[in-house]
């Protein structure tokens, strides 16, 4: 951004005629437009590239880990469940049973 506008400022004070300017925001506003319909397109196509390698990069680097450590051989979440257990007081290989009374009315 800091760079189109440099670039529109240089050709202002190259090429433009700044002593018969005005409003010099709407002339800046005129040249940025004739600027970007000039060079939008080539700006167009670089944020497009960038934008493919930063998810072919994301793709890698998610492909990497999944390698490092399936799912299924990471111990975090059973480890989670455990400090969960020791928190609510439930010893190690009992569940808790759900109280069952028999005196819970139907809601509907």
């Amino acid at each position: 951004m800091e760079a189109i506008l440099n670039d529109t400022l240089r050709g202002i004070m190259h090429h433009g005629d700044t002593g018969n300017i005005g409003f010099f925001s709407a002339y800046l506003l005129k040249a940025v437009q004739t600027h970007m319909s000039k060079q939008g397109d080539r700006y167009y196509e670089e944020a497009k590239a960038l934008r493919n390698i930063a998810e072919s990069a994301l793709s890698d680097l998610t492909k990497k880990q999944k390698e490092r450590r399936p799912d299924a051989l990471d111990p975090t979440t059973s480890r989670l469940g455990e400090l969960n257990n020791l928190v609510r007081g439930i010893k190690p290989g009992r569940r808790k049973k759900p109280a069952s009374n028999g005196t819970q009315l139907d809601l509907f």
